[in-house]
């Protein structure tokens, strides 16, 4: 809209006075009310702009990069950071204080989540003794016990790679899972009492279901496993345990008073452990072969030993037994059993190892005769290269070509005797020694010999189960 131009009328006014006075005699009014809307509709416009302006201001102000919105978001998002940093120091300030051993008035333990109970993370130590109280995150579950940490090092947190835990006295363990249906295929339990091979008084209604392997998988052996038979069979006898003149000799190797505790000590610690396995979902393998420690002369379950060789079976079981940590009272360690060894070959297979490695050719993944692979003698050590067709016994754990899911040695280095019991005066070993071929002595070897015997080319290995519940369970 265009409005009066007083300029021109000015104009018009010089050149035509007359006209002009009588225009604004006649019009005067009404030009006044023109210019009144015309001022109206200047204010009008104006108004607008401001409101525009301000609108423009108030949406930057509202949504501008440094806008009332931004700034909000900003904000919530530093009070949650905020937050979490402070929770965050709340839970490490929490745990240094468990881990010195202090407890808070509710009692808590190491890792406990007031709403979730106990929770371990790798690095971490336990403080009880509780079924599934460590979660890998990947679904695999495994019971600490108490005073057993649990590794930090790159794939051995979790349970499908070989979950370690070290106990007090720096001994190393690897979890083997085991369901409730695995577990019915480990052991028969029998309705009846049945009396081990001796003529003993020593009876068992639990004993061990055993098995043969393959390339296409196991079978389970078919020759009677009664422990009162003469067959592969355990918890069971021979004679060098009963009617040997020396079997009270045996029995103090494996440290015992007589040979009766020791023939009883055989079926309880077998019952025990079944038992154990049902309660707890598994059980725990010596990650090496029994070592001997050199320094303390002591035997141990740690890298870079010599590996225990040249003790009889009574010694080795002994050895086994010992291994128990002082202080824990939770936990039991023997030497280990028939369907242990072949649950951990299972286990190896549910996990991705093929049964071809298992059961024909272990070379690919032990000590043996006709293959090459580097070592050392200590972790500080130069790297030694143990060449094929040569016969080399390494220490403990001193290869990493020697190792599945963590457990080192299984396969070749040292036939490792078991509590199996066959024919009247033999024990069972297994697992192919330094001077097989990978072929001939695969993981799943078994054979057999006198437990008196002292010889080179033998060893053992421990395991560790759980005895008894935290009380507070």
């Amino acid at each position: 809209m265009n409005k009066p131009n007083k300029t021109n009328v000015g104009a018009d006014a010089s050149v035509c006075p007359n006209t002009t006075k009588k225009y604004k005699n006649r019009r005067g009014t009404g030009h006044r009310a023109q210019e009144s809307a015309a001022i109206t509709l200047v204010a009008l416009v104006i108004t607008i702009i401001i409101l525009i302006i301000l609108a423009g201001v108030s949406l930057n102000l509202a949504l501008g990069e440094n806008g009332i919105f931004v700034k909000s978001k900003e904000a919530v998002d530093k009070y949650k950071d905020s937050a979490q940093r402070e929770q965050n120091e709340m839970d490490n300030l929490y745990n240094t204080l468990v881990g010195l051993g202090k407890k808070g008035d509710d009692d808590v333990t190491q890792g406990d989540d007031p709403n979730t109970g106990e929770t371990l993370q790798p690095g971490s130590t336990s403080t009880t003794t509780e079924k599934d109280n460590y979660d890998d995150g990947q679904g695999g579950k495994a019971t600490i016990p108490a005073g057993f940490t649990i590794s930090d090092k790159d794939g051995e947190s979790t349970v499908d790679t070989g979950l370690v835990v070290i106990d007090e006295n720096k001994n190393e363990w690897v979890w083997i899972p085991v369901s409730d249906q695995q577990l019915k295929e480990m052991y028969e339990d029998g309705t009846e009492d049945i009396e081990l091979y001796g003529q003993t008084e020593v009876k068992t209604r639990k004993y061990s279901k055993l098995y043969d392997f393959s390339s296409t998988g196991r079978t389970k052996k078919t020759t009677s496993l009664l422990p009162s038979g003469t067959s592969y069979r355990e918890p069971s006898l021979t004679t060098y345990d009963t009617t040997n003149g020396s079997a009270s000799t045996y029995a103090s190797q494996a440290g015992f008073e007589t040979k009766e505790k020791m023939q009883q000590a055989f079926v309880d610690d077998y019952k025990n452990m079944i038992e154990s396995i049902e309660k707890y979902g598994g059980f725990y393998i010596g990650r090496y072969e029994l070592g001997k420690d050199s320094s303390s002369d002591k035997y141990v379950v740690q890298k870079y030993k010599t590996a225990a060789n040249n003790i009889s079976w009574y010694q080795s079981y002994k050895a086994c037994r010992d291994l128990k940590p002082n202080s824990n009272n939770d936990v039991a360690t023997t030497m280990i059993w028939g369907t242990q060894w072949d649950r951990t070959l299972e286990w190896l297979n549910d996990t991705g190892m093929d049964w071809d490695k298992i059961a024909s050719n272990s070379g690919s993944w032990g000590n043996y005769y006709d293959v090459t692979f580097t070592y050392k003698t200590s972790e500080e050590g130069n790297e030694q290269t143990k060449q094929s067709n040569t016969s080399t016994l390494v220490p403990t754990g001193s290869s990493e070509y020697n190792k599945a899911n963590n457990i080192y040695d299984l396969a070749g280095n040292l036939y490792e005797w078991t509590q199996e019991a066959y024919g009247t005066v033999s024990r069972v070993y297994r697992g192919g020694f330094y001077y097989d071929n990978g072929s001939d002595g695969p993981a799943r070897y078994r054979y057999y010999n006198n437990p008196n015997n002292t010889l080179d080319n033998r060893g053992s290995r421990p395991t560790l189960y759980i005895v008894e519940l935290n009380s507070g369970e």
